[in-house]
């Protein structure tokens, strides 16, 4: 869709698309988080009742899903894009 904003005098417009961490799924997504706010793969397991291989193939996944290589990357690919004006 197209949204329009008000930005003083002017009328900015975007169009809405996905957004790169709309790319996993819902579990990928909770796991890459966890992950990238420094929990570890076993804290990770227990929280989400999960094995430690497992918590391994969605952040797997995650980095190649999202085409980043580090924590750092992983981070900034998840958070929500703050709107400019």
């Amino acid at each position: 869709g197209l949204t329009l904003q008000s930005c003083g005098e002017l009328v900015v417009l975007s169009l809405d698309g996905a957004s790169r961490r709309d790319v996993l799924t819902p579990r990928e997504r909770s796991v890459a988080m966890l992950y990238s706010r420094g929990h570890s793969y076993k804290e990770i397991a227990r929280l989400l009742t999960l094995s430690p291989a497992t918590v391994r193939t969605y952040l797997r996944n995650a980095y190649l899903q999202l085409g980043v290589r580090n924590k750092v990357e992983l981070g900034i690919a998840l958070q929500i894009p703050a709107t400019k004006c």
